[in-house]
């Protein structure tokens, strides 16, 4: 039916237009122009509301029925309806089929019925009905329809399926599939699409208005608001994966839409792998170099079998120093949970992708230019198999995120807590807020403010309280990681990577190979010298193997080519000496008197054994081996204090002076 063409409705009439059906021969003009004709026989035509130049005749006035067959036949029965195309089960939820299912389940049962019944049909099916509704049958398919039920609605249910082609599919809501953005042609898809894939995410409303001001500017056809929305909305949730990484970035696509690696937790065992990474704190702390706020960072190593932290380190900055304490403490405490003499090392280590962690110090392989390689290549003979890097920007890899991410409960109850995000931070960090400013310095002045040592306190108070807490997540399943690694330990098998404490703090130390100079050997912009060996030694080409220890720089241990070991070095005192120690500090001129004393007796020993006549002997001078004596502190600008409880010793011997909050 071309009803378009010929059928208009007006306040309900159907009406067709003059001259569609004059253009068709179905009436003459003449005989429409006869107004005295067309009233006497009873037409009803009127001017049309939206054209005055054309008028309409009633469809359903008498005088036209000898006309409807010639009409039908040329536009239509506008009267008859289409029958709406029955869709595919896909196009249904998985309840709107379970509906149906059931409802033809109890049309099939309610005709049986009918056809069994001995007495009156009608008596029996109002019966059955009654069982029905009182749960007595089909339970199932009684509550699937709501629990309602009545004779009038089987009846419906059961002309319906005569009335179709008598399957479930008669029972189906009625659904008409509806065509989105049928009205849009390709410039318009490609305009919106465009849009809403930019990089400035702009939103669907914002993505509309401007593509509708350029199809304006451009002279294309307007579209209605209502189409685009549609239309933009149907296509991102079919591309959401395509339309996330155009919009924020592969690594939004990766996080909201790709599939992820989910790991087997019965895998891995208790410090089978060891998972480390660094996290900026959200609380300041003391720097006592500047004697201002900064912000410190958390180096921790954790376990990944049962998420517990075993090692940390708070530094200033992340740097090797903290990365390479924190492992020490991680594989020290590892064994003493396991109640073992020494420290335990891993099998595996799963690192940052960071410098700190990524650097020559810890992952330098053993090849033609570098014998000896880094720390983990050198500690694979004792346990540690493999070395592992996270990929960058992919935080979900590493589990010790989720212990980053639990530290912030506490950090929110510190009073320098700055906040997690630009949005959450304290009111007191914010502009214009002078009064809780105010507060928040009278607080500092009268409780003192947060040093190292308040914050060595802080994480290990709370890292003893979270490795006892239970976890209802999926790995731990209700136990503490505590709980979860004392259930593995008798079954590991520890005696190939154990190590003595001496032997561990030995295979932690750095090896490079060097070359003796005048000064002795260069470590980190380091001189160390040993006079009573290196004084008379010829300064060549010859290369010995230097072992140091980042966290101990007072000595190092130097080794001869074949592995055995020679001397000891402490730091050559004539280093670092105020360029005019006369205008420096009382410490400057120790030092330098300290350097001259050094010099002056190195020089009288061998000219001393020159004299003797003992030549060509190749004997050691009889010097002390060289050690720095004691100097006098320097005045500091920012000068405190201090008595024997101001210092902290922590694991790994190191004296901290710190302040209590």
């Amino acid at each position: 039916m071309n009803s378009k063409e010929a059928y208009l409705n007006h306040n309900g009439t159907l009406y067709v237009r003059s001259k569609a059906i004059v253009l068709k021969g179905i009436i003459s003009e003449s005989t429409l122009n006869n107004a005295q004709y067309y009233k006497r026989k009873g037409w009803n035509i009127i001017v049309d509301p939206e054209d005055k130049r054309r008028r309409l005749i009633e469809y359903d006035c008498l005088a036209l029925k000898k006309y409807h067959q010639k009409i039908t036949v040329e536009f239509g029965d506008p009267y008859t309806k289409t029958k709406e195309p029955i869709l595919p089960l896909d196009a249904y939820s998985k309840k709107e089929i379970e509906l149906a299912m059931a409802r033809y389940n109890l049309v099939r049962q309610y005709r049986l019925v009918a056809e069994t019944a001995t007495g009156s049909k009608v008596e029996a099916k109002k019966e059955w009905v009654n069982l029905i509704s009182l749960g007595l049958m089909l339970e199932k398919e009684f509550e699937t329809i709501g629990g309602k039920i009545s004779f009038k609605t089987m009846e419906r249910w059961d002309k319906q399926m005569r009335d179709g082609s008598n399957t479930m599919d008669d029972l189906l809501p009625k659904k008409r599939e509806v065509k989105v953005g049928n009205e849009l042609e390709k410039h318009h898809k490609d305009t919106l699409k465009s849009l809403y894939c930019g990089q400035n995410q702009l939103k669907v409303s914002e993505c509309i208005r401007l593509a509708r001001k350029q199809w304006s500017l451009q002279g294309l056809p307007m579209v209605s608001e209502v189409r685009c929305r549609r239309y933009l909305t149907d296509w991102a949730h079919q591309n959401a994966s395509m339309a996330t990484f155009l919009r924020k970035g592969i690594k939004s696509m990766r996080d909201e839409c790709l599939p992820y690696i989910e790991r087997d937790e019965n895998s891995l065992q208790f410090m089978d792998v060891l998972v480390a990474d660094g996290h900026v704190l959200n609380f300041q702390i003391v720097n006592p170099l500047t004697g201002k706020l900064c912000r410190p960072t958390l180096i921790a190593w954790a376990d990944m079998a049962t998420r517990m932290p075993v090692g940390y380190e708070i530094m200033y900055t992340e740097n090797t120093r903290s990365v390479l304490s924190a492992f020490r403490n991680a594989c020290l405490n590892a064994a003493r949970i396991c109640g073992v003499e020494g420290g335990i090392l891993p099998r595996a280590v799963y690192m940052d992708n960071g410098k700190s962690f990524k650097n020559k110090f810890f992952t330098a392989e053993a090849d033609l230019e570098n014998d000896l390689g880094g720390l983990f290549e050198r500690l694979r003979p004792f346990g540690l198999e493999h070395i592992a890097f996270a990929k960058p920007y992919n935080a979900r890899a590493k589990v010790i995120e989720r212990v980053f991410k639990d530290f912030a409960e506490i950090e929110r109850q510190l009073p320098t807590y700055i906040g997690t995000d630009i949005a959450n931070k304290p009111a007191s960090h914010k502009r214009n807020e002078v009064w809780h400013r105010e507060q928040y310095q009278k607080y500092l002045d009268n409780h003192g403010k947060i040093t190292l040592q308040g914050s060595y306190s802080i994480m290990k108070n709370w890292i003893e309280e979270y490795n006892e807490r239970p976890s209802e997540g999926k790995y731990l399943k209700g136990k503490s990681p505590l709980q979860a690694a004392y259930i593995q330990i008798p079954e590991l098998n520890l005696e190939q990577r154990t190590l003595a404490a001496e032997q561990f703090d030995y295979m932690l130390m750095h090896t490079k190979v060097s070359r003796l100079t005048r000064n002795g050997f260069n470590v980190g912009g380091v001189w160390y010298y040993n006079a009573a060996k290196f004084a008379n030694i010829a300064k060549d080409d010859t290369e010995y193997i230097v072992k140091y220890d980042v966290l101990n720089p007072e000595q190092i241990l130097v080794f001869h080519e074949d592995g055995t070991l020679w001397c000891k070095a402490g730091q050559w005192i004539g280093q670092n000496v105020h360029g005019m120690a006369a205008l420096g500090s009382e410490a400057d001129r120790e030092k330098l008197q300290q350097a001259n004393r050094a010099m002056s007796a190195i020089e009288r020993e061998v000219l001393k054994a020159a004299k003797s006549g003992n030549l060509g002997l190749g004997e050691t001078l009889e010097l002390p081996e060289h050690a720095m004596e004691t100097l006098p502190e320097p005045k500091k600008a920012l000068a405190e204090k201090t008595s024997d409880d101001d210092f902290v010793t922590t694991q790994d011997g190191r004296k901290i002076k710190l302040k209590y909050f």
